[in-house]
């Protein structure tokens, strides 16, 4: 096959079925792997990407095999097709395409990507480079790669993980690569791949969103309420406050202590307040841009010493953090269809929930609120939470966010949004249910009733 001819069937259908199952689903077989795939293909799918032992068999539907091995070797972290030996397999199984790790990486015995592509184009195939970075991505172009896809993106130490796939990284091959660029790991669903096509990729890869039982079973239980006791942690910048909630919306006492100064004693005395509660699973609402996926703080102010870098993770307990101002959002989301929450306290803090969807970064960015400019220059975070501060700056900063926002409700929460001088000057805005745990109730929702999409890996 030529890669013209590939070309043709990704565009009649820009959806590529990679039917790898691991784990529970080993157990099938060739025969069940087949039988997955097969499934895709009675569905309109042209083209597969298949794994090991089955790529042969997986021949037989009739449509075009992207086929790969993974190998580990102990002197090498490259396992995607690594070596000349896993290139011959393939090569006998009959598959139209083989993908190789492209990445910088060392690999097995110190061969090279240009050695594995120039024998997969002697065999007559098509080579695909799984790449991690840009860099590797036109490097991988420039070893003779007819296609390059961001599979390995976050698995590597090139780029941080994200909780769904690589934007960014698939703008840059998009728009650097004059080979074809496929979207490859972490597609949550149609939305996704659509969003791929549309940014300039040749198709959309998607693997356990399609075949995974498991994964799938585990996405729609995180998306619905559960009633299991949770403990949820408010960090401001004064106090560290921690609460448990027998179901949503309810909990027991509040406990308080004067905010830690380092990141290790706080996680301790979270672990001791959950331990002490007997609770498996803590949320935390705490400042910064806190990576929903892995935990780890990814930018912080001062406010909060001894935080960048740090990741929120105990042994043991299930962990979920994310940005005070989105946990405080996603605990109002309920009130309407586009509800915007502004937390005024020590620092100033917001978030959207539109349609039952919180509205957060692939990193876990939130809404720059805090640094946007009044007319007079200085941050409406200075002029309201600052020393010296008051509600002058309300009318201003409502007028602001109904411009930018279009809200159709707007919740006030915080020390200071809960008083009456600044609550009275934001025209409809309602003051939080949940008084002055509004940050407790949003870091319990991380569990009881999850954000959709944000917590999905």
């Amino acid at each position: 096959m030529t890669v013209d001819a590939l070309l043709a069937e990704l565009r009649a259908c820009p959806l590529v079925a990679s039917v790898q199952p691991e784990g529970w689903a080993t157990g099938l077989g060739v025969e069940g792997v087949v039988e997955l795939a097969r499934a895709s293909v009675d569905e309109g799918v042209r083209c597969l990407r298949i794994e090991g032992a089955a790529v042969g068999p997986s021949r037989t539907l009739g449509v075009p095999v992207m086929g790969l091995v993974k190998a580990s070797y102990e002197d090498s972290p490259v396992y995607i097709t690594p070596t000349m030996g896993e290139i011959e397999f393939l090569i006998d199984s009959g598959c139209e395409a083989i993908a190789v790790d492209a990445t910088l990486r060392p690999r097995p015995g110190g061969e090279q990507v240009g050695q594995l592509v120039r024998r997969i184009h002697d065999a007559g195939r098509i080579a695909i480079g799984d790449c991690d970075s840009t860099d590797a991505a036109l490097a991988a172009q420039d070893a003779g790669c007819d296609m390059v896809s961001n599979a390995l993106a976050g698995y590597t130490a090139a780029r941080p993980p994200t909780s769904g796939p690589d934007w960014e990284l698939l703008d840059q091959m998009v728009g650097t690569c004059h080979v074809p660029v496929l979207l490859e790991g972490r597609v949550r669903g149609p939305e996704d791949a659509l969003r791929a096509v549309r940014a300039g990729a040749t198709a959309a890869v998607v693997g356990s969103a399609l075949t995974d039982a498991r994964r799938l079973t585990r996405k729609f239980l995180s998306s619905l309420p559960t009633n299991r006791r949770v403990g949820a942690v408010d960090i401001g910048g004064t106090w560290i406050r921690y609460a448990t909630f027998e179901r949503k919306d309810e909990h027991g006492p509040v406990t308080k202590a004067p905010l830690p100064k380092t990141f290790a004693d706080r996680l301790a005395w979270i672990e001791e307040q959950a331990q002490s509660a007997g609770v498996e699973a803590v949320g935390i609402s705490a400042g910064g841009t806190i990576h929903p996926g892995s935990g780890l703080v990814v930018e912080s102010l001062e406010t909060i010493p001894d935080n960048l870098g740090r990741r929120y993770a105990i042994a043991g307990i299930a962990v979920r953090a994310l940005n005070d101002g989105l946990a405080s959002a996603w605990a109002h989301g309920h009130l309407g269809n586009r509800v915007l929450t502004v937390a005024l306290g020590t620092g100033l803090g917001a978030g959207i929930v539109c349609d039952g969807r919180l509205e957060v970064g692939g990193h876990g960015e939130y809404l720059r609120l805090n640094e946007a400019r009044s007319v007079g220059g200085a941050s409406f975070e200075s002029t309201l939470c600052g020393p010296g501060a008051g509600a002058d700056s309300v009318v201003e900063l409502a007028r602001t966010c109904e411009g930018l926002f279009h809200p159709d409700r707007v919740v006030l929460c915080g020390s200071r949004g809960l008083d009456e001088q600044y609550l009275s000057r934001w025209p409809g805005a309602c003051a939080s249910p949940f008084g002055h745990d509004a940050g407790l109730h949003g870091a319990a929702a991380l569990f009881l009733a999850p954000p959709p999409g944000v917590f999905t890996e």
